[in-house]
């Protein structure tokens, strides 16, 4: 009955602590984009979002200026 015992335990050993190993790893992975990761975009991010602010505003600048001729036009 004792052969038994070693037998599955050393059978049973390498999965477990491969289990453990990924599930440490995706714990980490998960915190990271969850947490981590929306508290610090990446500066592309940032700067893409700059972009898109500055465009914005160049083109309600622009439509204010054609309105604005408009109305002095009349």
């Amino acid at each position: 009955m004792s052969v038994l015992g070693v037998v599955w335990h050393y059978w049973i050993a390498p999965p477990l602590v491969a289990g453990g190993v990924f599930l440490l790893i995706a714990t980490a992975f998960g915190y990271y984009r969850r947490v981590v990761h929306q508290r610090y975009p990446p500066e592309s991010a940032v700067l893409q979002g700059a972009k898109e602010m500055l465009l914005a505003s160049e083109a309600e600048a622009a439509e204010t200026s054609e309105v604005a001729k408009a109305s002095e036009d009349q």
